[in-house]
This record gives structure tokens, sequence and C-alpha cells, in this order.
């Protein structure tokens, strides 16, 4: 990584823990995946579980650092009180229960994954 990267592009931020939005994309060709033996399908499954497992840690590592970095060229980092936080997860519930109520096995898959790559405890 370049010393001199990441330059400072915004000069306040503020975190509001809980209400960050991390995605992974794994992109596999669906026939191919299809004609798979079901032991294969399954290696490949887990073995992508696993990356991104590893992978979403290794990001929150890399993003405190990044914070910092950003901090010591000068920004202003905040995250948001109790209060705040508060508000704003009463604000969001609203769209989390659209969320939730029409893909309810999506949303059991998330909250087990955020347990097991400690988003949530």
């Amino acid at each position: 990584m370049d010393a001199a990267w990441p330059k400072l592009t915004a000069k306040y931020a503020w975190y509001v823990p809980g209400m960050s939005i991390g995605t992974y994309a794994v992109v596999v060709d669906q026939t191919w995946f299809d004609k798979l033996p079901a032991d294969q399908r399954k290696a490949v499954s887990d073995t992508i579980g696993e990356m991104v497992q590893r992978q979403w840690k290794e990001a929150i590592e890399a993003d405190k650092k990044l914070i910092q970095k950003m901090i010591a060229q000068g920004a202003v980092y905040r995250t948001a009180s109790a209060a705040e936080l508060k508000r704003w997860k009463d604000r969001a519930s609203v769209g989390n229960k659209v969320f939730t109520d029409k893909h309810p096995d999506a949303a059991d898959e998330i909250t087990a994954f955020e347990k097991t790559c400690g988003a949530r405890k």
C-alpha cells in the first residue's frame, strides 16, 4: 500500500456502531456450479464462507488503521453517543422491518453470520 494513500478526502467522520453496511460479492457461474458433484459444490460453498469470515475480520482491522491514518492527517472522527445511536436505530427500524418481513430467511442468515464474524455479540 502506498504510504501516501489514502489522502484526506473529508475532514469529518461520524461512526454509528451497527449502522455500517459492508458487503462482499462472490460471482460463480451458476451453470458450472450446478454441474459440480454435491461434494464439490459443498467444498466451494464452504471455502467461500470461510474466506468471507476471515476477510470480514481483516477488513475491520484495515479500517481501524485507515481511521488512525486519517486522524493523523487532521481528520476529526467521532463515534455516536448512546442517545444518537438509539435515534438512528429507531429511524432505521422501519426499513429493517420491511426487509425482515419480506426476507425472513435472509435476515436470519445475516444475523447468524454477524455472530460468527464478531459484528454482533
